[in-house]
């Protein structure tokens, strides 16, 4: 028995130093566990400081606080790893109670587990940095591709850019074919007009042969001057029943009509052959005189030789003379109103051109400056706004259409869009309209009544731009704090206190002796 205490205690003696010497590797192995941890936690604070600044457009682009956010599978790499940290430390703690719990039992066999135990652990250590590197690797390779991205976004806007000025190139290009298209049909109305006076004159001197029965030389096969309508049942019988208000005047008819006519009397194709050559290369009229002054002169011979043959009626030279003077009256009334008809047309058209040409100047402006503007007041270049007329030719005969894409939307009609964007939109075509003749200030009564906070501060910003640049000065009603706080002047009416009667009083406020006082301090701000 007293060999046994003494080797007992030299064995408890070895088990203290062993205990001892564990504790001790259990002190560095939790030193340096530690110190990786610290050095894990530097090497992420760094980590994230070089992730926000490389990242930090592309986190503002999308709304995010850093890109850890964005990367939630990564976000879940990191608190896996967390999760395996607690779990490690719980393991040295509950180590520790064991230790305590083994030193009283003294057991060699449960120190060897601590040491596996203690080792495993080291191992764990030593793959989360391994994956701490991989993870540094995955966070380079990130960065590379959004590089070549952003790479890729500028190669496209700079397509985008070229795409733009070869779409204004086109528009120009457009532009310049409408209006030659708009010259030539005008030159075109011309001479259909000119074309359907000269039928008219034709029809005139036809019905006027047939009246008095003259015997005009025909081509063979020509149709005979019978076909050239006398009376409203001749007319009928051609197949005109509209437009009929008397054969005096073609004019009268219906253009349908008188295209029927003028149609059938193209069968009718009198012969020039027999006349002069002088007569055919006639101009001014001048041979057709002298042709009528010898006329005149055979009459004249002609009537003195029946005189001298004996009896006649007396009154039949009165009654000649004064035939001749009513067909002179007639003819020259008759060419009286062909000068005035003329002189009539040459004014209408003129005024047509300056109405076209009018309206034309101040519509190519309007259409050219209510899209930049709609884009201004939008504060989005997405936005577009159009203008064009739905008559081509007379455009001031027919609508004119106004079209509107709100910035993030696809094309609606007007009458779709919300009361917020036709608002928009009526506003940029009211300063679009500005643009050609520049009024000396513009009243703007509850414009923000349809309009949101958002829209409200454009509308304001922009009024306010213009005002600044001199452009023009707005007078605005309205009771919304977010435009009102942009003004220069504040102008209110209110009921006059302690009356009894409808009795007002004005209340104004210069706000550009607070143009550099923040809103808070401001008098109105409180």
């Amino acid at each position: 028995t007293e060999m046994s205490i003494p080797q007992a205690k030299d064995e408890f003696h070895k088990l203290d130093v062993k205990i001892t010497e564990t504790e001790s590797k259990i002190s560095e192995v939790t030193m340096a566990v530690d110190h990786s941890a610290s050095a894990v936690h530097e090497l992420e604070m760094e980590l994230n400081g070089m992730e926000d600044q490389v990242f930090a457009d592309f986190c503002e682009r999308i709304n995010v606080d850093n890109i850890r956010q964005y990367e939630e599978g990564q976000l879940k790499v990191h608190e896996e790893r967390a999760q395996r940290l607690r779990e490690y430390h719980e393991q040295i703690t509950r180590l520790k109670s064991q230790l305590g719990y083994e030193r009283s039992r003294r057991m060699d066999g449960d120190i060897e587990k601590l040491k596996q135990s203690i080792k495993k652990d080291k191992k764990e250590v030593k793959e989360k940095e391994n994956g701490e590197a991989e993870m540094l690797k995955a966070v380079e390779k990130v960065s590379a591709g959004l590089e070549k991205l952003e790479a890729a976004k500028a190669e496209k806007q700079r397509d985008l850019d070229e795409k733009n000025v070869e779409l204004s190139e086109v528009k120009n290009e457009n532009g310049e074919n409408h209006r030659k298209t708009l010259a030539s049909e005008r030159r075109l109305m011309t001479l259909d007009s000119y074309s359907d006076q000269k039928c008219a004159d034709r029809h005139r001197i036809l019905r006027k042969c047939r009246m008095e029965s003259v015997s005009l030389p025909l081509e063979e096969g020509s149709e005979l001057l019978d076909s050239v309508p006398l009376s409203e049942a001749e007319v009928s019988s051609v197949g005109i029943t509209e437009g009929l208000s008397g054969l005096e005047d073609i004019d009268s008819m219906s253009s349908e009509g008188a295209r029927l006519i003028y149609e059938r009397e193209e069968k009718i194709k009198p012969d020039y052959s027999s006349l002069p050559d002088e007569l055919l290369h006639e101009q001014d009229g001048s041979w057709v005189k002298s042709r009528a002054e010898e006329m005149e002169a055979a009459v004249l011979e002609l009537h003195n030789k029946l005189r001298s043959a004996g009896a006649f009626n007396p009154h039949a030279s009165d009654r000649l003379k004064d035939t001749d003077k009513r067909v002179r009256d007639a003819t020259d009334e008759l060419s009286d109103l062909r000068r005035r008809a003329q002189k009539a047309e040459k004014a209408f058209m003129d005024v047509q051109q300056d109405r076209y040409t009018r309206f034309m100047e101040a519509f190519d402006v309007v259409k050219d400056r209510v899209d930049g503007i709609y884009k201004s007041i939008c504060y989005q270049p997405g936005a577009q706004a159009a203008l064009y007329p739905d008559n081509i030719t007379d455009p001031y005969l027919g609508a004119i259409m106004y079209e509107c894409i709100p910035p993030g939307k696809r094309f609606l009609p007007m009458r779709d869009l919300s009361g917020g964007e036709k608002t928009i939109a009526a506003l940029a075509l009211v300063f679009a309209l500005r643009s050609f003749r520049h009024p000396p200030f513009f009243v703007l009564d509850e414009i923000d009544a349809a309009l949101d906070r958002t829209n409200i501060h454009k509308v304001a910003r922009y009024v306010k731009n213009e005002c600044e640049k001199g452009n023009f000065q707005c007078i605005v009603i309205s009771l919304k704090l977010g435009l009102y706080e942009h003004a220069d002047a504040l102008i209110g009416v209110s009921r006059q206190n302690g009356s009894t009667g409808p009795v007002s009083q004005i209340l104004t406020l210069d706000l550009t002796q607070y143009a550099g006082v923040p809103y808070e301090s401001s008098p109105h701000g409180k």
